[in-house]
């Protein structure tokens, strides 16, 4: 069983210091002439997904440096190694601390759902209940969701229980 908690989008970043000798990008397709930092199991291509709105651009997403662990790409982001893939929720405090910056920030990623995920054999106790509660009250405030500028801030998960029924399989 799960329970909606929030959505939130990935977002393209970079060190100011990056883009001051590489550049500033204005449109997806210039993606293809700088360095990509991102997420990747080794095995996959990677494409990045971006729209604006009206138009949808898939980027093939050549990295210069791909790894599995969004903290290692961070962490080469604010070294100034390239433009960087990353979730939102996770990088709000490089952001806010200016270590990173938005890029092409109104070209977007799609929104992505953050769920709990909790085993029961029929309906969760009042204990769980209330922490789920308090999870899905305050999920936002927990991860400093940074405010991008100009980009359209994801929307909120749906509210309300998700329950297995006594039917259900």
């Amino acid at each position: 069983m799960f329970r909606p908690l929030m959505r939130y989008r990935h977002i393209l970043v970079a060190a100011p210091s990056y883009l001051a000798k590489a550049g500033r990008l204005s449109h997806p397709t210039d993606l293809r002439d700088h360095r990509l930092l991102g997420f990747t199991k080794w095995f996959e291509e990677v494409t990045w997904k971006l729209s604006n709105g009206h138009v949808t651009e898939r980027i093939p997403a050549r990295l210069w440096l791909g790894i599995n662990d969004y903290a290692g790409v961070i962490a080469a982001a604010v070294a100034g190694m390239g433009v960087a893939e990353i979730p939102s929720i996770i990088c709000g405090r490089e952001l806010h601390q200016g270590l990173l910056v938005a890029v092409i920030p109104q070209w977007q990623f799609e929104e992505v759902d953050l769920s709990a995920y909790y085993l029961t054999r029929r309906y969760p106790s009042r204990v769980v209940e209330l922490f789920l509660d308090h999870c899905a009250g305050n999920a936002e405030a927990v991860v400093l969701l940074p405010a991008v500028p100009g980009a359209t801030p994801p929307g909120r998960a749906p509210s309300g229980r998700v329950r297995r029924t006594p039917d259900s399989r």
